[in-house]
């Protein structure tokens, strides 16, 4: 399992939580720059506000060109877990807290 996080101000973090909802039922994505090492089932980290917030867990990867990929989660599968403190950072991180 190769885990993914990534830093954003809290507003986005509220939005992926209701943008599933209010769109087509639950689903929402993300666009990566480059392609991760990632696959559905995978838990897609959210820090935000100095803290890691919680998570999603990846249904789907599209990869849309060579360097470019979607990851498609459901907005109820939200997990809110206090990871710890996180610095805010760009891109995205493997550094992730682990869950047992």
């Amino acid at each position: 399992m190769s885990d993914i996080g990534v830093y954003v101000r809290h507003e986005v973090l509220v939005h992926k939580q209701e943008d599933g909802r209010s769109s087509d039922g639950r689903e929402c994505f993300w666009e990566f720059p480059t392609v991760p090492d990632v696959k559905p089932g995978d838990r897609f980290w959210f820090a935000a506000s100095g803290r890691w917030q919680g998570y999603f867990i990846i249904d789907r990867i599209e990869d849309a060109a060579t360097t470019w990929c979607v990851a498609y989660f459901d907005s109820d599968s939200w997990d809110k877990h206090d990871g710890g403190p996180r610095k805010s950072f760009q891109g995205f991180t493997y550094n992730v807290p682990k869950v047992r």
